[in-house]
């Protein structure tokens, strides 16, 4: 069983607002929250799910309805509504809703700004970039997407296979044998279990030393420990999950990055720093 992981964050909804923890999933263009309408198979109390009013319903002819492309709708008057299947084979049902999100800035100040969730973006054609070395590769010549709802990186066959090929020879000489471990397909031991990615960060590269590389991946944003002391390749084959030749950018890779969205441009972007530590004033 392979290890999952998930980034969350709470909102609070309604005025006055009632917090609701939300996972992020920008490889998703739909918010939704588990909600007393009524539920069926929720898995949070049905004290804490979102009791939505009825004007606030998003009703079939209304604009906003059409914005989804995912949309269900049969009469002007009705609810609309919405049914999504993930790429894990998980859906969601339900009704689109207009409600308030009131965010406190970090000075206290509470204010009810114009949101606007989801969306995705495509980068042009790179290349994968190995040890500071192009290797001829390119990787994101169809589609790219950053998802932070799929807790591993996945590549195209051809990209995973060249990578896979280039790790297996840097590592070679190095104390650490492949072996088999039920959390993800590609594994090595060491010596002694490890405890942690900074044990063995020495033997894999590192992803810095190039000022050109867009997007650095040190140890700790491609590698995962196990229960059993291994550790494991976090980057897998987009094809054996079902992706096709599609690119996924998981949570793993974007560890310790600031991402940027700006809708009007349909651009995307990153700065480095260390998520540990909180913002002043929160």
């Amino acid at each position: 069983m392979s290890i999952i992981r998930y980034y969350s964050v709470t909102l609070g909804i309604g005025n006055p607002p009632k917090a609701f923890k939300f996972e992020i999933d920008t490889g998703s263009d739909l918010t939704w929250v588990q909600c007393d309408a009524p539920c069926v198979g929720c898995t949070v109390p049905r004290n804490d799910q979102y009791k939505p009013v009825k004007e606030n319903f998003v009703v079939c002819k209304d604009p906003i309805c059409a914005l989804h492309h995912q949309h269900q709708c049969k009469k002007p008057n009705e609810k609309c509504g919405f049914q999504v299947e993930y790429a894990d084979h998980d859906s969601v049902l339900g009704a689109f809703v207009v409600v308030h999100f009131p965010l406190y800035l970090v000075n206290g100040t509470l204010v009810y700004p114009i949101l606007g969730f989801g969306g995705h973006y495509s980068s042009g054609p790179s290349e994968l970039v190995f040890g500071g070395k192009p290797t001829g590769v390119k990787v994101l010549t169809l589609s790219l997407n950053f998802d932070s709802g799929a807790t591993y990186t996945h590549l195209n066959s051809n990209a995973y296979q060249a990578l896979l090929n280039l790790v297996r020879t840097y590592l070679a000489g190095k104390p650490l044998q492949e072996m088999k471990d039920k959390a993800l397909p590609i594994c090595w031991k060491g010596g002694k279990p490890f405890k942690s990615v900074r044990e063995v960060s020495k033997y894999f590269i590192t992803g810095a030393g190039n000022a050109n590389i867009q997007l650095q991946l040190p140890p700790e944003a491609y590698l995962i420990v196990t229960e059993l002391g291994n550790i494991c390749l976090g980057i897998l084959n987009g094809a054996e999950a079902g992706l096709g030749t599609y690119n996924v950018i998981g949570d793993i890779s974007t560890l310790d990055k600031v991402m940027v969205y700006d809708n009007e441009k349909q651009m995307i972007g990153w700065s480095y720093g260390d998520c540990t530590a909180k913002l002043h004033g929160l």
